[in-house]
């Protein structure tokens, strides 16, 4: 007895299948339909693949795209190397590929579908083109078997008109991947290839002749064979205009300008070709001046690049003269044949294959043609024939010879409409004058131009000129007969806009000729204020709104020229005047604060001194310029007692500030022509002089000129002395009081040039200082020391510390740090034996929250190089003893003048002992340098300072003699202590 569960089971298998079927069909077509997978291989024209957008072109890909609309198949493509894609298709990878054969008859290794796809020229390629053809030595040709023959292709060879060819040796191969791989090894010295694989760097000597390009599938797959074939005579049935549209397409780029040896010797012997062009078609073919000129000229000149050869181009009014020119043997040539056999044969000539394709247009009064119009019509002319005669009734045609005649004829009534070229139609209109014709734009005829040939010529010059029209690029022709009708339409629009419609134009002009003139009004007012305002930046010290030094140099020869005309009575002169030490009043005051006293300064200086007639400030603050007026019999130390008044008159947010300035002085000639640049350099030497010197002021001499020149000098000499070794290190010993032992030294430089002579460093330092040359001479003279003390430490010889100075402009210097540690890296000594000198103004600022800057912090990185610390010149400077403990020193340098004041008094001897016995504590070594007798070394010693630098050694030395002299005092102490022992 069946039970209900068993009723229900056939129920759900039932619903189960239909659910199956359901699923089934609602699955989209492509996922049920077969698909074709094609194997292919890069070919130009024939199969392309964009490697950025991954999309296929060519005359395969649109062939095979539309063949799968017949085949139901939806093709995968799958690229393979063409050596390789008989493999592909014999292994099952691919379905389909693309071959070439000129014989179906052999044996191949795959099956063809039995209708050609395409032709495709078959090349001769020569590792060194045509020059192998002459070569005495045997050049071997590789060819594949089952494409190819020998005898066919040596056939094809003469027949294209090579005669040399015996020294071709032809070497037959079973597959294509062995002949290039053959060529690749330079066994063979050419190859016979189609045109499906031109993409090989081969150069081409030869087109032989064409095969057919098939479809092939694997061996014995007689169902895809048949499906193919009938889908493609289905195609083809359906599309018959199919493969003449890919021609079109894909094949009017330039096939290779291949020459036989017949062809190129004629070119040779015909280096100029006479030819004749119609003129008065601009531009189209026009003449210039007597130069032809236009698109055929343009396509003329690409003949004349490819070929070789010149074309020398005459003139022709019209058709009749052109005919009479040829005839009578004055030209060869026509380059504006119209491409068809019964014209050419009736003006007795050969023809080429059309180049490029002209359109002709209507040409109007209202840009409308009658029912039943009168026509001009161009006499003789091709299109006239073809297609004005047949069209219209002969007595509604009237005749002319040119075509401004069509055009007057059309413009004047006798004529409703004429037709030409859409080329030449808007600028033979613009140039007729007549305004009033249009031309609809509209073509209603086609034909192409070829190039004529004269039939009493050798007919070999239309085989050449075949093949340079079958190189050229149609399309770059077509682009460019575009651009030229573009470009005539686009330039008589607005022509014609103004003559048809002249109020709307005037009124369509004036609205935006209105606006420019506004905007130029308004462009001239705001120029001029913006004028204003940049003369006022240009002439204007931006920080305290004073005039700045161009001004003061424009200024001043319109004041002297007052003066020199008797205005005023006295002497002019030119001040350059600075604030002494104003790097303090940066550090302690706001900049806006000092700026705000610094121009009150010059403007109360300015109304308290009438003999300063103008001033101004530098544009970097660092002088303030001055035009004064010395009245006769006045001295220049009374201008000087005004200035030591004037300080007193500085104040900084209204408290009174001590100050010092120094200026340079330089008088001007009265009845001279001055150059204002050369003044205010002359009293910037003086004012630097006054302030080398340590004086208020210094007046500008031909001395100090002097001084310019010879420093000029040392400029120009200063790299080539570091070059040359010039620059000497001499030393200044130190040494112990009481033993009378060196125990250490100052390297000094001294320079001796071959120009100069011997030079002291006061006549050459200075000016480093300035230039920041003595940066390098620094790195120089460490270097130097290094050296030498690497040298004797390597030798075992006494060695003491030697200072070298460093200026301070190191401690502003980017890679200071970096540069010092490439010196000690590659000049490594204990430490302790090299001393850097610097000065206590060096170290200025000492808390700068910049590590390039804080000198704390560059102190300490370079005694982990092994570098240790003494300052100069203490008490000359700027800081404090409190801010000298601040810095890492090992060594304090007492200048002399504190010396000499302890000797004078007691208290200035118990402030020196003070000072001596502060460094003491902090193991600083103190050398008190200048001692001149052994009074002053009596009085260091009972202040605790026990080293001294002069006095026993009192001048430097050249460094050999320095080291002689450690050496003796090596010498020394090694007999005492052997005496000692004894």
């Amino acid at each position: 007895m069946l039970t209900t569960k068993a009723l229900s089971m056939p129920k759900k298998i039932g619903n189960l299948i239909l659910g199956l079927l359901l699923f089934f069909f609602s699955l989209p077509s492509s996922a049920v339909s077969a698909q074709l997978n094609f194997g292919y291989y890069v070919s130009p024209d024939y199969f392309e693949l964009e490697s950025f957008t991954g999309r296929y072109s060519g005359f395969l890909f649109d062939y095979v795209e539309s063949l799968s609309n017949y085949a139901g198949r939806r093709v995968i493509y799958k690229q393979c190397d063409f050596n390789h894609c008989t493999d592909f298709l014999t292994s099952g990878q691919v379905d389909v590929i693309p071959v070439v054969v000129s014989n179906k008859d052999q044996k191949l290794p795959y099956d063809l579908v039995p209708t050609p796809v395409s032709k495709a020229a078959v090349f001769l390629g020569l590792r060194h083109g045509r020059a192998s053809l002459y070569s005495s030595k045997l050049q071997r040709v590789g060819f594949v078997k089952s494409s190819q023959s020998e005898p066919k292709l040596r056939a094809a060879l003469v027949e294209k008109g090579f005669r040399n060819i015996r020294n071709l040796e032809f070497v037959g191969f079973d597959d294509s991947s062995n002949m290039f791989e053959s060529y690749k090894n330079g066994d063979l010295e050419g190859m016979v290839i189609e045109a499906l694989r031109r993409s090989v760097n081969l150069p081409i000597v030869a087109e032989l002749f064409d095969a057919d390009v098939y479809l092939a599938v694997r061996k014995g797959d007689e169902n895809l064979k048949i499906m193919l074939q009938n889908s493609m005579e289905r195609m083809h049935a359906s599309d018959p205009m199919l493969k003449n549209i890919l021609n079109s397409k894909y094949f009017m780029s330039g096939e290779p300008l291949i020459l036989t040896d017949e062809e190129l010797n004629y070119l040779n012997r015909r280096q100029v070709i006479k030819a004749v062009a119609t003129s008065g078609q601009a531009p189209y073919s026009f003449f210039d001046k007597g130069h032809h000129r236009g698109l055929i000229a343009d396509i003329a000149k690409i003949f004349e690049r490819d070929l070789g050869v010149k074309f020398e181009v005459l003139e022709s009014q019209n058709d009749s003269e052109m005919n009479e020119m040829l005839s009578h043997g004055q030209a060869d040539i026509l380059f504006d044949l119209y491409s068809d056999y019964n014209w050419a044969r009736l003006r007795n000539m050969r023809m080429t294959s059309p180049y490029l394709s002209v359109d002709y247009v209507p040409v109007t009064r209202d840009g409308r043609i009658p029912e039943n119009p009168k026509v001009a019509a161009l006499y003789g002319s091709f299109f006239t024939s073809e297609y004005v005669e047949k069209l219209y009734q002969r007595d509604n045609i009237t005749y002319y010879s040119t075509l401004n005649d069509c055009l007057t004829a059309v413009a004047d009534g006798s004529a409703d409409v004429t037709f030409m070229q859409s080329l030449v139609a808007q600028t033979q209109i613009e140039l007729s004058g007549h305004r009033g014709l249009r031309s609809s734009g509209t073509a209603v005829f086609s034909h192409q131009i070829a190039v004529g040939i004269s039939a009493n010529r050798d007919p070999i010059l239309v085989r050449i000129l075949n093949k340079e029209i079958a190189h050229i690029d149609k399309r770059n022709l077509r682009m460019l007969s575009n651009e030229i009708e573009f470009e005539s339409l686009r330039r008589g629009s607005l022509i014609d806009l103004i003559y048809n419609y002249p109020l709307r134009s005037i009124g369509i002009i004036a609205v935006p000729m209105l606006f420019i003139i506004a905007l130029l009004t308004y462009l001239v007012f705001e120029r001029r204020r913006s004028f204003r305002t940049i003369r006022r930046m240009y002439y204007t010290n931006v920080k305290t709104g004073l005039h700045n030094g161009r001004w003061f140099k424009e200024r001043i020869p319109k004041v002297i020229e007052k003066l020199n005309s008797g205005a005023f009575a006295g002497d002019p002169f030119v001040m350059v005047l600075a604030i002494k030490h104003k790097d303090i009043l940066e550090k302690n005051y706001e900049s806006r604060h000092l700026l705000e006293a610094e121009r009150n300064w010059i403007i109360k200086c300015r109304e308290n001194f009438p003999w300063i007639l103008e001033c101004a400030v530098a544009v970097d603050l660092e002088g303030i310029y001055i035009l004064g007026l010395l009245k006769h019999q006045a001295l220049i130390e009374s201008l000087m007692q005004d200035f030591e008044r004037a300080e007193k008159l500085f104040a900084i947010g209204g408290v009174a500030v001590n100050i010092r300035t120094v200026c340079g002085i330089c008088m001007l000639k009265s009845g001279t022509r001055t150059n204002m640049s050369n003044v205010i350099v002359s009293a910037q030497m003086a004012r630097d002089d006054a302030m080398s010197r340590g004086q208020s002021y210094v007046v500008y001499t031909d001395a100090l000129e002097q001084v310019k020149l010879k420093h000029k000098r040392i400029e120009d000499l200063m790299e080539k002395a570091l070059e040359n070794n010039e620059f000497e290190v001499w030393i200044q010993p130190k040494y112990a009081i009481r033993s009378r032992r060196v125990i250490g030294g100052e390297a000094l430089v001294r320079w001796r040039s071959p120009e100069m002579g011997f030079m002291q460093p006061g006549e050459f330092v200075p000016l480093f200082e300035k230039n920041a040359f003595v940066i390098e001479l620094d790195y120089y003279m460490l270097s130097k020391v290094r050296s030498m003390q690497q040298a004797r430490s390597r030798d075992g010889k006494l060695c003491v510390p030697i200072s070298v100075n460093q200026s301070g402009l190191h401690f502003s210097e980017d890679n200071y740090l970096s540069r010092m540690k490439d010196l000690a890296d590659s000049i490594p000594l204990p430490d302790g034996l090299l001393e850097l000198e610097v000065t206590e103004s060096a170290f200025f600022d000492i808390t700068s929250r910049d590590p390039h800057r804080n000198a704390s912090n560059t102190m300490q990185k370079l005694r982990e190089m092994g570098y240790t610390f003494s300052m100069d010149d203490f008490s000359k400077g700027y800081s404090s003893m409190s801010s000298l403990l601040m810095l890492p020193m090992d060594t304090v340098k007492i200048d002399m003048d504190m010396l000499k004041a302890a000797m004078a008094s007691d208290r200035a001897r118990k402030i020196f002992a003070g000072v001596v016995k502060l460094c003491k504590s902090v193991d600083m070594k103190v050398i008190c340098e200048g001692v001149e007798n052994a009074e002053q070394e009596k009085m260091l010693l009972s202040t605790g300072c026990n080293y001294g630098q002069g006095y026993m050694f009192s001048k430097p030395m050249p460094m050999h003699l320095f080291l002689n002299m450690l050496d003796r005092q090596q010498a020394a102490l090694s007999r005492h202590q052997a005496q000692k022992m004894s």
